[in-house]
């Protein structure tokens, strides 16, 4: 359920504007009331001499396995405000590729993601919600607040909403998912479905922790250069037929 306590530095805020409910956390330390940062964050002195673009702000939307380590290596890379969306609970058989301990067992995905950034990122400033809807996104004005936005959803109809979205506001979109021992990320919209699509928060793909990194990284990637996918898709991962590990880039298919 939604937990009314501002614990962990967040304050709940509910937003009525335009007849829509939306309710949210923040999640920072650090600042001041206006985001301005308290104190130079030291931690970033040993990526300075990378040409690193750091956007204004990224939104992730599903924070399960590939959702909430894309939102970390962000937080991480200095981006300075994320949006979380995921409507799930944690579960136990999430805990084999999300980093955060099994006291979150039960609570909202997006708040215990937002909870794990604040122990390592304490300046980042986390806005964590629920289900990512066209009514949410126009109640917090999200298009002025992010530049690019990952999808990592469980089904075919929600990336899809995401990525209409993204193309109706000019926000750079990216999809990343894992599967199995491959981890991939593209910029088009996938039209892939599972078996179970109408049951998001399944637990029938099966899954490890090191896709999931995979695909984290080469959308984080792309997100801190400030660099678009487009039509590219990238796949990493172990391929059991050759015992190997192996990567594909459709970019180099085509120039053959």
């Amino acid at each position: 359920g939604d937990r009314g306590d501002g614990g962990d530095g967040g304050v709940r805020r509910d937003r009525r504007d335009r007849g829509v409910s939306t309710s949210w956390r923040f999640y920072a330390g650090g600042r001041m009331d206006d985001g301005r940062l308290t104190q130079p964050d030291p931690t970033m002195i040993r990526q300075e001499a990378i040409s690193l673009t750091l956007p204004t702000g990224v939104a992730v939307v599903g924070c399960g396995g590939v959702g909430s380590w894309t939102a970390h290596f962000l937080a991480l890379a200095g981006v300075d405000k994320i949006y979380l969306f995921d409507g799930d609970t944690v579960s136990d058989h999430n805990l084999n590729r999300i980093p955060i301990p099994r006291s979150e067992i039960g609570e909202n995905k997006a708040e215990a993601v937002a909870r794990m950034i604040s122990l390592v990122r304490p300046n980042c400033r986390v806005i964590a919600l629920r289900v990512f809807s066209r009514s949410v996104a126009e109640d917090v004005e999200l298009h002025r607040e992010v530049d690019h936005v990952v999808a990592t959803t469980d089904t075919l109809s929600s990336r899809r909403m995401v990525a209409s979205w993204a193309e109706k506001y000019g926000v750079s979109y990216t999809e990343a998912a894992a599967e199995g021992e491959v981890g991939s990320a593209t910029g088009c919209p996938g039209d892939w479905s599972t078996p179970d699509e109408e049951n998001p928060g399944y637990a029938s793909v099966p899954v490890w922790v090191g896709p999931c990194v995979t695909s984290a990284i080469i959308a984080a990637t792309h997100v801190v250069h400030s660099a678009q996918m487009r039509d590219r898709t990238i796949r990493m991962g172990w391929e059991i037929e050759s015992g190997s590990f192996e990567i594909f880039d459709s970019r180099n298919e085509r120039r053959d």
